[in-house]
């Protein structure tokens, strides 16, 4: 079992630990999320999401959508 946690939480190893199993720089994160935000946000368009969120339900999707998310 990994130790990594988000949120205080164990991450979901069938998905974060497989396909995030490295550490990345800041320029990496930084080329990930900017890589990633244009397909979300074409996705979510798509789908009628909310219009409106706080600024954690945000990340929070985003995360989800990346499958970068907590294990509930």
């Amino acid at each position: 079992m990994s130790s990594r946690r988000i949120f205080n939480h164990p991450i979901r190893e069938s998905t974060t630990l497989e396909f995030y199993p490295n550490k990345l720089s800041l320029d990496e994160f930084r080329d990930f999320v900017k890589e990633s935000i244009g397909p979300y946000h074409e996705n979510l368009s798509r789908l009628n999401f909310p219009k409106e969120m706080f600024i954690e339900e945000w990340f929070e999707s985003f995360m989800a959508w990346c499958e970068v998310e907590e294990e509930r």
